[in-house]
């Protein structure tokens, strides 16, 4: 039998999540006692963002904490990792959150006495400087794992979304909905790298509709015409009223995204040439969600030219481009997969090879359902996951 310790995950997306879990530490895997819920909304931020004003979202985090830590101590009592995962960039080496661009929160940097920073989560889960120690076995800054949102899908995905005979020995993940960004998991680990990948400001062509691209429209403020400003939520919402998937199947934003989609997916493809690539985000979600995928992939034929020979049918496009396993419900469970994964997400010893055979996805549900996440699509040791968010 595995000895299970339990694991604490923060989530903060849309909004901020907590969640929790019993899970095999050696194996990397999480097992049973599963459960999430919300632990505050996104605050609003003053804008523009003065160093003065940078504490507003630790106090958010740090009040739902000790709220919680009120109504449920033994989860603080037992934790013994903690994961996080986040949008926007970290500072993986000293777990902080430096800024989230896309709603304006940049700091001012390099300047004496100010915090160059929004959240230190050492802070939060480890105390100190007057705050009470929430988390009594978490003591040293190696029992908390911080990595951005796209990072923590990735590996997400490749842990409980493919059993033993699916499983790649590499995948890249795509991600868009309000953010754009994208990560690859290689034989169970992510790339050594001092940071995290920011795919999402790489700049592509530009779609003929986009040749006099209007920079209000952009969904981010830092980079105008990057991916996340060209293809994110915010520029639907702005340009046309409304969010991607409100829009018509034959309204001209969906070839628009696919265009810009089939661009992300073809450089990937080129610099790292993954095994598998899969897509996740809100505009992938449901039927339309599907079609967009079906649009990009014919597009990323078209961009391949013939180029990549292995590559040169639509059949082996679809092979290597699909749609994510899990949707709105995977920000906390990702969170939980850092926390659960040992070595800082290493997993290869035993998911590339063996995995569990305790965790599949069920067979029965139909792909909208898996997209969507209406149901739960992970079994943990024979217990059904119950995620409270949004139930």
């Amino acid at each position: 039998m595995p000895r299970l310790e339990r694991v604490f995950g923060l989530s903060i997306n849309e909004e901020i999540q907590w969640g929790t879990a019993l899970a095999d530490l050696e194996a990397g895997v999480m097992h049973e006692g599963y459960e999430s819920d919300i632990l505050c909304p996104i605050p609003a931020g003053k804008l523009p963002l003065k160093p003065e004003d940078t504490l507003f979202l630790e106090q958010a985090i740090a009040d739902g904490l000790n709220d919680l830590h009120r109504k449920r101590p033994d989860i603080f009592e037992e934790t013994v990792r903690i994961g996080i995962s986040c949008i926007g960039v970290i500072n993986r080496q000293d777990r902080v959150l430096v800024s989230i661009a896309r709603k304006g929160w940049v700091t001012e940097r390099n300047r004496k006495g100010k915090r160059p920073f929004l959240v230190d989560f050492k802070y939060l889960c480890l105390g100190g400087q007057g705050k009470p120690k929430l988390f009594p076995r978490v003591t040293h800054i190696d029992q908390i794992i911080a990595q951005n949102d796209a990072s923590a899908r990735c590996l997400t995905e490749y842990i409980y979304g493919f059993d033993k005979k699916t499983r790649p020995k590499s995948l890249l993940y795509l991600m868009a909905g309000e953010g754009v960004n994208g990560s690859i998991v290689l034989s169970g680990d992510f790339p050594s790298m001092i940071g995290h990948p920011e795919f999402g400001h790489c700049t592509p062509q530009l779609h003929p509709h986009d040749k006099f691209f209007d920079p209000k429209n952009s969904g981010c403020p830092a980079h105008s015409f990057c991916f996340e400003g060209l293809v994110s939520g915010a520029r639907f919402r702005q340009e046309w009223g409304r969010e991607l998937g409100q829009l018509p199947s034959d309204h001209q934003a969906w070839d628009i995204a696919a265009f810009y989609l089939s661009q992300m997916a073809m450089t990937g493809t080129l610099m790292l040439e993954p095994e598998r690539i899969i897509f996740g985000g809100e505009i992938f979600y449901g039927p339309k969600g599907l079609s967009l995928i079906e649009r990009t992939q014919d597009i990323f034929l078209q961009l391949n030219a013939g180029y990549l020979p292995q590559l040169d049918t639509l059949a082996a496009v679809k092979r290597l481009i699909g749609r994510a396993t899990y949707g709105k419900r995977v920000w906390v469970m990702s969170a939980l997969t850092m926390a659960s994964s040992p070595g800082h997400a290493s997993t290869k010893a035993v998911v590339s090879e063996n995995p569990p055979p305790e965790l599949p996805v069920f067979p029965t549900l139909h792909a909208a359902q898996i997209a969507e996440n209406a149901d739960n699509v992970i079994q943990l040791r024979g217990h059904t996951v119950r995620n409270k968010v949004e139930q």
